[in-house]
């Protein structure tokens, strides 16, 4: 059993290993498309929208679930891409593989 965790442990990282956190951000706006849900945030370095995820994707909604939390409670968030991601534009394309909500 010891050796199955071990190894899913070694199958996980590669994903995270390679990963960029951004933010802390203020959440500013929440849009929902026909195909995707977008968050407008905003920093230091301005305002901008970044993908949440596609309506089919289950991580979508929670992400979307948590976006409205920190708008409504005027709580910050942080954004966790992949590697290579600029946190300081606007982002269509690319799901974040994290969010997470703080005060």
């Amino acid at each position: 059993m010891k050796n199955i965790l071990v190894a899913i442990t070694f199958l996980l990282l590669p994903f995270y290993a390679h990963a960029v956190d951004c933010g802390p951000y203020s959440v500013i706006a929440i849009q929902s498309q026909h195909t995707t849900i977008l968050v407008k945030i905003q920093d230091g370095d301005g305002a901008f929208w970044k993908k949440l995820g596609s309506h089919a994707d289950e991580s979508a909604k929670s992400f979307q679930a948590i976006a409205q939390q920190a708008l409504a409670t005027n709580s910050q968030i942080l954004l966790r891409y992949p590697d290579g991601t600029n946190c300081s534009q606007e982002e269509y394309l690319i799901d974040p593989l994290m969010i997470r909500i703080f005060k």
